[in-house]
This record gives C-alpha cells, sequence and structure tokens, in this order.
C-alpha cells in the first residue's frame, strides 16, 4: 500500500535503456493495470560516456570527456588506454562533475585506432569503467584560404593558409586545376600563412584548388580546398577615372594597372554609357599621350573604358566615375 514505494535497483540487472515499470491492481489485475509510457535506462555506478568507442580525437585539440556515475565521490582518475595499457593518466584527481575539459591530447602520442578512456572513482576504485569501444587518435590540417569561391588576380600576391592540428608546421602545397596537379607551389615551409605571388602563366580559369601535405604523413594528413576558387586577370582604368574636366584640343594621359593581363589594350571613349570613339585599336604605351578632339560635346558624362587584346570580354575596365570634357579651362 506504500506509495511511494522505495526500490533498490538489483546489482545483478544487465545494464540497458529498455526498462519500464508495470503496476497492477490485486483485485482486478488483468483489467486495471498500467506500464511506464517510455523506456527508462538501468546503468553502473559508473559509466563512461565520451569517447565511447568511433570517436576521433585530433593530436593538438582539447577534447570533451564525459561520464555518468552514482556514489563515486567526489574525484576521478582519468586514464588514456592504447591496446589496453596505460600510457597516461589524464588527470589523477578530476572533480567528478560528468565532463573534463582541461586536457590537450599530446602531439608526440602516437596515432592510432585502438585507444580507449578508463574512469574510475579515487575513493572507490572498483568503481570505474572504460570506453565501450577504441577511438582513433589521429592528426589533421584544413587549407582555410583560398577554400574556394576566391578571385586570384594573375601576377598579384596571395596568402594560402591552413590549420594543423598535431601534424607539424612543415607542409607542401600544390596547385590542382580540375583535380590534376599542375604545379608545386613549394616544396616544404613551416611560413603560414604563404605568400604566393600567382605567376602570369597560369591559364585564366574557375577550376582551380590548393592542396597542402603534411611533410611527415603525407599520405594521410592532407587537405584541399573545399570548393574551387578563379585565377583570371585584372584591368583597372587608374586615369581619367572620374571627376576630373579634360579640355578639348589638348593632350591628356590615359593611364591603368595591368595584372596579368598583358601590355596591349584597346581604349574607348563612353558618353553615357555609349561608346562614342575608339581611342586607339591596339597600344603598349602605358600612359597613353591623347589629345582630346575639338569635335567632342562639351559635356560631364564620359568615362573611359579599356579592353585586353586576348580577353576583352572578361578583362576590362572602365572609369568608376564620370568626368567632364570642357571647351576650356576656364
Amino acid at each position: 500500500k506504500t506509495n511511494p514505494y522505495s526500490w533498490t535497483v538489483p546489482k545483478n540487472l544487465a545494464p540497458g535503456s529498455d526498462y519500464k515499470i508495470r503496476i497492477s491492481n490485486q483485485y482486478n489485475a488483468s483489467v486495471v493495470n498500467d506500464t511506464s509510457d517510455t523506456p527508462f535506462t538501468i546503468t553502473d555506478k559508473m559509466m563512461v560516456t565520451s569517447p565511447n568507442g568511433g570517436e576521433t580525437w585530433l593530436r593538438g585539440s582539447k577534447p570533451i570527456i564525459t561520464w555518468t556515475s552514482y556514489e563515486a565521490g567526489t574525484s576521478m582518475k582519468i586514464e588514456l588506454l592504447k591496446a589496453g595499457s596505460i600510457v597516461q593518466t589524464i588527470s589523477p584527481t578530476a572533480p567528478n562533475t560528468g565532463s573534463f575539459t582541461s586536457w590537450t591530447v599530446p602531439t608526440g602520442l602516437t596515432p592510432g585506432t585502438d585507444y580507449k578512456i578508463r574512469i574510475s572513482s579515487t575513493s572507490t576504485t572498483t568503481i570505474n569503467d572504460t570506453s565501450d569501444s577504441t577511438f582513433t587518435v589521429t592528426d589533421k590540417m584544413l587549407v582555410t584560404s583560398p577554400n574556394g569561391g576566391e578571385t586570384l588576380i594573375r601576377g598579384t600576391p596571395t596568402n594560402i593558409s591552413w590549420t594543423s592540428y598535431g601534424a607539424g608546421t612543415d607542409v607542401r602545397i600544390e596547385l590542382l586545376k580540375a583535380g590534376v596537379r599542375v604545379l608545386n607551389v613549394t616544396s616544404w615551409t613551416k611560413t603560414n600563412p604563404y605568400k604566393w605571388t600567382v605567376p602570369t602563366s597560369l591559364a585564366p580559369s574557375s577550376d582551380y584548388k590548393i592542396r597542402i601535405f603534411n611533410q611527415y604523413n603525407a599520405s594521410v594528413v592532407n587537405d584541399t580546398s573545399d570548393s574551387t576558387f578563379t585565377v583570371t586577370d585584372k584591368m583597372l582604368v587608374t586615369s581619367p577615372n572620374g571627376g576630373e574636366t579634360l579640355i578639348r584640343g589638348t593632350p591628356t594621359n590615359i593611364s591603368w594597372t595591368s595584372y596579368g593581363a598583358g601590355t596591349d589594350v584597346r581604349i574607348e571613349l563612353l558618353k553615357a554609357g555609349v561608346r562614342v570613339l575608339n581611342v586607339t585599336s591596339w597600344t603598349k604605351t602605358n600612359p597613353y599621350k591623347w589629345t582630346v578632339p575639338t569635335s567632342l560635346a562639351p559635356s560631364s558624362d564620359y568615362k573611359i573604358r579599356i579592353f585586353n587584346q586576348y580577353n576583352a570580354s572578361v578583362v576590362n575596365d572602365t572609369s568608376d566615375h564620370d568626368f567632364a570634357i570642357s571647351l576650356s579651362g576656364t
């Protein structure tokens, strides 16, 4: 008749998460009864919950070790096992809070797939548990830039960067195009980020990636940009680029900066966004000296547009803002 009824969970019960309680009325048990709506768990006084098998820890990272415990005291001993043997006492007296985060996986730890964690009560050593299955300790490297979507300009510097977890500092860097290596960027370097000038000889394309390798374990520890990036050319009009006033009948300099786009350019004059004059077909001369024709209508809505000779549809630029052409400087 006692409700609630105090019950000691038998020690010989198999741990499991599929238990329920059923109660029945003494005089009408077949009709008047009820069972727990959902299962509950019966476990041991100590249970490692993470890592409990199948996880991967990276050397140099800070993993979270978790457990559940009952009547285990105030502190726990946490040990790292490899192939069943203790390789390190992670903590001799970790507070029994259910989790431990104050440990970094040593970079000198031997990579392997046969690691387990053992946790024991410091007051009652028979209360302990070990990971159900093994987990892995390994290295990892991640390309962080360029990692996809960027546009690199031929002839200009860019930074190649990565993050290393237990993989040391020496890396080899390769450039891939459509998944095939086209360039060895550097044999081995410790410099992160690595400053690289994009060669002007590279074919403009949008299917490039960077791949990096760890010097001592290249077959396992490597990474490639998550997505492709673009290598292309670029040209920028520098003068007149907006706000200037040019005088009809007087000379002026048209100048530009070219990144990987060669030296031959075509120059056009626009008025209100429409081409009104072909300033020159092709020229290598930068700046290009141009005498403003006296036939041009005075106006403040002119721009210069330049084109690369070999890739005009992609590599071109226009003055950022309008400039004026006037009858005189007064």
